[in-house]
């Protein structure tokens, strides 16, 4: 007579081992790629690029600004001073200092017993969702449990990466892709996370190693908030958790903010109706306000905002066809463009065969995102930080 577990795990349809293994391999070969060696639970300094000068942040934050009751300041470090969180995004830096501490400290004995109690509920249970849960409490039992401070910089600066496969995989589960399309959304990510052809635009592993991991963070957000949009312009639903992740979004990165409302404004676009309108306003309202707290003192203060002074990238043609002229030698087109763009194309071919707004959305962003790289005059907002959005859109299009 065979055990219960083994008849439970013949119950489970062959489609979910697929997603299983395409999903949750992506994730543990990025987490191999990032972990050489155990590296991430060694306490050492993470440095290189700007991620040596980020080490400093969040004990500012911990020690001087927080017991203050502020999350913005001045600090007299690094000669003569500078205002400290007021012009870069502060809540990936809480994040990390809320990974250091631990949210919980004195009530470990309680709250880390109730997290696995919970957890095997779910297990058992198995009810809808119990593997979103189930995520959620394992992040929730990192951050009531402390961390040493290296540690603590060094998951916040790769978590970002490691979950994108998993963001890319609700996109389409979310936006309601039928199998496998949910799977190869989650796959589409890793030629994006393993991109080559630029290393400090945001997004990818050498961005982020250079200590751009706010913006992977904001990426990752800006997927399931993708794909709570297409939802949400379809069925009304989840104004809530697409407002929550919007505004996270943002927090983590403005200039992710942009794409997420380039795609809005195209999926409005694609199917116009004053309900969408409203869905997209109400959410768009709570997510500015869920925001406001930083974004306006920001905006406020704009004037005092200094200018990096980036030349704009002129060769347009080989940013977003070809990238056979790149800025720096030990960049180089891989994965090829050229043929992300033409398994784009298909799926965009697909995507109007089956009527799938993403893939519009997608498509759309794309096109947009382009022409705005090739237009936008130069300024403080340099063009070349348009490429990561532009390159994924076409990844996730050609899944």
């Amino acid at each position: 007579m065979a055990s219960p577990l083994a008849a439970a795990v013949r119950r489970i349809p062959l489609t979910t081992w697929v997603n299983w293994f395409l999903v949750g391999g992506s994730v543990l070969f990025v987490l191999w790629v990032v972990n050489p060696d155990g590296l991430l639970f060694t306490r050492s300094t993470p440095t290189g690029g700007d991620l040596g000068a980020h080490v400093w942040g969040p004990a500012y934050i911990r020690d001087e600004l927080l017991p203050r009751f502020r999350l913005t300041g001045w600090t007299p470090d690094w000669y003569a001073g500078f205002p400290a969180y007021h012009f870069y995004m502060v809540v990936p830096m809480l994040v990390v200092v809320a990974v250091d501490v631990g949210l919980a400290t004195p009530l470990l004995v309680v709250v880390l017993p109730a997290i696995g109690l919970a957890a095997a509920r779910l297990v058992r249970n198995r009810s809808a969702g119990w593997l979103t849960r189930l995520g959620l409490l394992a992040a929730l039992s990192v951050l009531v449990v402390p961390v040493h401070y290296g540690m603590a910089i060094k998951w916040v600066t790769v978590v970002g990466l490691v979950v994108m496969p998993a963001a890319g995989w609700l996109t389409g589960r979310l936006a309601g892709l039928p199998f496998p399309g949910p799977a190869l959304t989650a796959v589409a990510t890793l030629p994006f996370v393993f991109d080559r052809s630029f290393n400090i635009m945001g997004g990818n592993l050498m961005s982020t190693m250079a200590g751009e991991f706010a913006f992977t963070l904001a990426v990752a957000a800006c997927l399931v908030y993708i794909g709570l949009m297409v939802r949400g312009l379809e069925t009304g639903r989840g104004r809530a958790a697409a407002a929550v992740l919007l505004a996270l979004t943002g927090l983590f990165h403005l200039l992710v903010a942009f794409y997420a409302l380039v795609a809005s404004a195209v999926a409005l676009l694609v199917r116009p109706s004053r309900e969408a309108l409203r869905w997209l306003l109400t959410t768009g309202l709570v997510a500015g306000l869920c925001s406001a707290f930083w974004v306006l003192p920001f905006w406020w203060q704009r004037d005092h905002l200094n200018d990096m002074a980036w030349h704009k990238l002129t060769r347009f043609r080989s940013y977003l066809l070809d990238r056979d002229h790149l800025a720096a030698d030990f960049l180089t087109n891989d994965p090829p463009l050229q043929v992300a763009i033409l398994i784009a194309v298909v799926g965009l071919v697909a995507s109007i065969a089956f009527r799938r707004r993403l893939g519009f959305v997608l498509a759309g962003s794309a096109i947009l995102l382009g022409l705005a790289f090739v237009h936008l005059p130069e300024g403080r907002l340099y063009n070349g930080r348009i490429l990561p959005a532009y390159y994924l859109s076409i990844y996730l299009l050609a899944a």
